[in-house]
């Protein structure tokens, strides 16, 4: 009675630990919602709300959702559903994972160079994010006005009477002198402001005067602004609070983070659409222009848009899919992240062509005047409609606290990206030391984010911005589909993921991993070469110097991947083509990281209860289905070896089978209690409880037909260890068509059948 009265309480906390991490050492998502909010925070970013509608206003509207949504159909999907099965067939990050052919570990590394650098500027447009926040708390919007110090004369005040009126500069604040408009802070200018090129909205000064206070070039970078290094180190200390207990701590944060925008949103779509001028912008964005689908540069703006807003080839999908547990149904997230982050970017896109037609209202011009590029629409443009809501301030803090949580959600994946692929290279070094290892890397960030905060900073970023991103990603999109689809080879990859989920992939997959996703990766780079133009900041031209500096970061991520094959072959041996095909092949240790996933789960299950099917004929296993992989056949089917990836694995799993079997004694429980058990696991693969209750199935469980190993257990440790247990594929299959009621009755429970027999052997457990 000792032995069976454990509480429940220690045995929650045990199945906890359990699901939490797993004998590989790594980290695992306590649940799929996790998981999935995780993904989608580090797709759905702050360019889904200021670049999406620019380009869809730039390139005809409606006709630009078109080839949008077919290179997210061609392009996007199939990438992210290779980065999601790489990462969690072999629970490995973005350097681990390419045992899977050494050769091109180096794409890793450029990986993680473009993670790093881009994390550094991620945080300075948090910390904006955070400094214009701090100024929504107050009464009257700062950027609302032109009666501030930091204003000009050609401030132009939207709101009010003040402005330029009759070709006279009028504010109250600077008052007109002997016919001179005059300002204490930016001195006397002769003259008045009569032209539209040099009027100025006061949300437009807030942030070039104010916010930046903007020097004239990259060639004056001017001294640090104090206030944004403030709003900087907050930054980076909200990250290390998140992060600092890897995905344990961040799959709960993004439960608000990830869920918060979206509530704002909606609460921004009811306001914009009640806007005045609002159906003018509804317009501009859905009503087509037909004759832009003529032109090259839609459809590679459209495919340029949709790789970048889903962030494919950054390495973040691998290393979030390597924190699932191994048989976990990747599929759902592979096409609904993708959908998701689209369907977010139209949503946004639908608020800022509301906006946008509101301004094109109150300023009475045309929409296509109000709209601008980049940051500006995100700290210009919103910020200054916002400003005419009632209550603004209110609406001010909610719009900037959906741009942090968006913000903090693409750092989580980025940072995690580089944090967890030093981890898993470095295991001895730096396992035990996660959470020093990620304040270091905070630190880091940190001291890199410091010329961003200073005066000329803008243009830094606007530089890397403009180059980090060029072209790492995708040369990293088209070798991950030419590794699956040509080296790796397509019917592995299907193995490999049937051996996971319990189900093979559609052939529609390997079309286009092999064929349609490479050639329009290909082509996207030949359109952004074609297309590219050097950096630029409004109508700044920079230097020659800086634009060969942000060429260097652009190939900074590239650079690694020639150096590493270099270095890889010439410490190979034999001739070359040896060493490419020997680099090039699977070393032998890549795959699961448990043993007992070397084997599909159907299989295993045939396996482990032959003797049970005997008299079965309906679940016989089809013994061609065994031969073939190491040189069985039909004939002679030796199951074990033809299940496996090398001969390695065979070893392996040999000297595991061969193990001693610990001495067993019988569970000491009662009938009742163990027909309470069977229904409960029953009725997790039969959503008919009738069928569960009238099959008399039941009756074939008996308390003797279980033993344990070491020791009795309650019925509360069964159903907890079953809990507990790895995430077992349904064995039901589809609901198809059958002859007769009886039919679907007999085949359920077969299945049924053979589903609780694999929980028990998962448990552990031998049924006699």
């Amino acid at each position: 009675m000792e032995k069976n009265g454990r509480s429940q309480t220690e045995s929650q906390t045990e199945t906890q630990t359990e699901s939490q991490l797993e004998d590989d050492g790594r980290d695992k998502w306590s649940g799929n919602l996790d998981f999935l909010l995780s993904c989608v925070g580090y797709a759905v970013s702050i360019t889904n709300i200021w670049r999406f509608p620019y380009l869809c206003y730039k390139n005809g509207g409606g006709a630009f959702l078109i080839p949008y949504v077919i290179f997210l159909l061609i392009c996007v999907l199939p990438i992210v559903f290779i980065e999601y099965a790489l990462g969690q067939f072999s629970s490995s990050s973005v350097l681990t994972v390419w045992k899977i052919s050494p050769l091109l570990k180096g794409i890793g590394y450029g990986t993680l160079i473009a993670s790093g650098i881009y994390c550094t500027y991620v945080n300075v447009i948090i910390s904006w994010v955070l400094y214009f926040l701090y100024q929504s708390f107050t009464s009257v919007l700062p950027w609302s006005h032109c009666n501030n110090d930091w204003n000009t004369i050609n401030c132009q005040d939207t709101h009010s009477s003040s402005g330029i009126q009759n070709g006279t500069v009028y504010n109250s604040s600077f008052g007109i002198q002997n016919g001179t408009a005059y300002n204490s802070s930016y001195g006397i200018q002769n003259g008045t402001v009569t032209t539209n090129a040099t009027k100025k909205t006061a949300s437009e000064e807030f942030w070039t005067h104010k916010v930046l206070q903007i020097t004239d070039g990259i060639e004056n970078i001017g001294g640090i602004r104090l206030e944004l290094l403030m709003c900087l180190f907050v930054a980076w200390i909200i990250v290390f609070l998140c992060l600092c207990k890897g995905i344990k701590s961040s799959g709960k944060v993004v439960y608000v983070t990830v869920i918060f925008p979206y509530v704002v949103l909606l609460i921004f779509l009811v306001r914009a659409v009640t806007l005045p001028g609002a159906i003018d912008g509804i317009k501009f964005m859905f009503i087509p222009k037909w004759h832009k689908l003529l032109s090259s540069q839609v459809w590679g703006e459209a495919a340029l848009q949709i790789f970048f807003s889903t962030a494919v080839g950054w390495g973040g999908y691998i290393t979030f899919a390597s924190f699932n547990r191994f048989h976990h149904n990747l599929y759902r997230e592979a096409i609904l992240v993708p959908f998701i982050n689209g369907g977010t970017s139209i949503l946004a896109g639908f608020i800022a062509f509301c906006i946008l037609g509101y301004m094109a209202h109150i300023k009475e011009m045309h929409v296509a005047d109000v709209v601008d590029q980049g940051p500006g629409l995100a700290f210009v443009a919103y910020p200054e409609a916002i400003s005419t809501f009632p209550v603004s301030p209110l609406w001010a803090v909610l719009f900037f606290l959906m741009m942090l949580t968006l913000g903090i959600d693409t750092q989580f994946g980025t940072i995690e990206t580089m944090h967890s692929a030093l981890v898993d290279e470095y295991p001895k070094l730096l396992r035990n030391r996660k959470t020093l290892f990620m304040g270091a890397i905070c630190c880091v960030g940190f001291l890199s984010g410091m010329p961003y905060v200073m005066n000329g900073g803008i243009y830094i970023l606007q530089t890397v911005d403009w180059y980090v991103g060029l072209i790492s990603p995708m040369i990293a999109a088209i070798m991950e589909c030419i590794l699956i689809g040509w080296i790796y080879g397509t019917e592995q990859f299907y193995d490999d993921l049937e051996m996971m989920t319990g189900k093979r992939p559609s052939w529609l997959w390997g079309i286009c991993w092999k064929f349609i996703t490479p050639t329009s990766v290909v082509l996207m780079i030949v359109f952004n070469m074609i297309q590219f133009t050097p950096v630029s900041y409004g109508t700044y031209t920079y230097p020659s110097w800086a634009v060969g500096a942000g060429w260097i970061i652009g190939f900074a991520s590239v650079i690694p991947i020639p150096l590493y094959i270099m270095k890889d072959l010439w410490s190979a041996e034999g001739t070359i083509l040896q060493r490419i095909k020997t680099r090039l092949t699977s070393e032998s240790d890549y795959g699961p990281a448990l043993e007992v996933n070397c084997i599909k789960p159907v299989e295993l299950l045939q396996l482990t209860t032959t003797e049970r099917l005997d008299n079965d004929s309906s679940n016989q296993p089809d013994v061609t289905h065994f031969a073939g992989k190491n040189g069985t056949t039909a004939e002679n089917p030796d199951p074990i070896p033809a299940l496996l990836h090398t001969d390695e694995q065979v070893k392996r799993f040999e000297r595991k089978r061969n193990a001693p079997t610990p001495s067993r004694k019988p569970i000491n429980i009662s009938k009742k209690d163990i027909k309470s058990a069977a229904e409960d696991l029953f009725e997790s693969c039969i959503s008919d409880r009738a069928i569960v209750e009238q099959s008399g199935f039941l009756d074939y469980i008996n308390p003797g037909d279980f033993v344990l190993p070491d020791r009795e257990l309650t019925i509360e440790d069964l159903l907890l260890r079953r809990q507990a247990s790895l995430n077992i594929p349904p064995f039901l299959g589809k609901r198809t068509n059958f002859t007769s009621q009886e039919e679907l009755k007999t085949r359920r429970m077969a299945k049924a059948r053979i589903h609780v027999e694999h929980v028990i052997e998962r448990m552990n457990l031998t049924y006699n």
